[in-house]
C-alpha cells in the first residue's frame, strides 16, 4: 500500500449530504451519559432529552461527517489498508450556535495535511503515517456554516514516502514540566 503526498494533498472529497432530527438529538445525549445518576425530570436533563425546548450537545457535530470521511479510500495517492487507521485528534468548532436539532446539511471535505513518520529499516516497512482532513458542516438549505471538524488519522504501517517532507505541527496542549 502507499501514501503519495503530491497527488492528495489538498484532494477535495466529495460533498456528502446529512441529515437528524430530534430523535437522533436525545438518543446521543441520553448515549453520551445525559440523565446518569440525576432526577430524569430535572431541567439539566430535560433540555437534552424532551422535545419541548430541546437542545443539542455541542460535540453532536463530529456525528455527522463520518460518511464523509469514508471517501478518504477514493483520494488520488491514498492507498492504504482501512485496517491500519487508528483515529488520532478531533477538533470541532461551532460556528453557529445554537446547534439545530432538525437539520439537512452538507459537509464538503479536504486532505489538509499528510505527516511522515519515518520507516523502520529493521523491519523493512514504516513506522506510520498521519492524514488530516477538514470537514466544513453547511446548512443544506441556506449554505450557512454551521461546525468545522478536523480529524487526524493514524495509518500503522505506512510512512518513509517523505523522509525530508514536512513535520506534523507541534501538540497545542504540551504536558506540563514535572514529576
Amino acid at each position: 500500500m502507499a501514501i503519495d503526498p503530491g497527488k492528495a494533498l489538498g484532494a477535495q472529497l466529495p460533498p456528502a449530504e446529512a441529515s437528524w432530527t430530534q430523535d437522533q438529538i436525545i438518543l446521543y445525549a441520553l448515549g453520551a451519559g445525559i440523565g446518569y445518576d440525576q432526577d430524569p425530570t430535572s431541567k439539566e436533563v430535560l433540555q437534552y432529552t424532551y422535545e419541548n425546548g430541546l437542545k443539542a450537545l455541542p460535540t453532536y457535530g463530529v456525528i455527522p461527517v463520518f460518511g464523509t470521511l469514508m471517501s478518504l479510500m477514493t483520494v488520488p495517492g491514498i492507498q492504504i489498508n482501512p485496517m491500519m487507521i487508528l483515529h488520532g485528534e478531533q477538533y470541532l468548532e461551532i460556528l453557529k450556535a445554537p446547534m439545530p436539532v432538525n437539520a439537512t446539511v452538507i459537509n464538503e471535505a479536504k486532505l489538509t495535511g499528510i505527516y511522515d513518520k519515518g520507516f523502520d529499516e529493521e523491519k523493512k516497512r514504516g513506522k506510520g503515517a498521519t492524514i488530516e482532513v477538514e470537514v466544513l458542516t453547511k446548512d443544506k438549505a441556506s449554505g450557512e456554516p454551521l461546525f468545522k471538524n478536523v480529524f487526524t488519522t493514524f495509518i500503522r504501517g505506512e510512512g518513509g514516502f517523505a523522509p525530508n517532507g514536512p513535520k506534523a505541527p507541534e501538540a497545542g496542549n504540551n504536558p506540563p514540566d514535572r514529576a
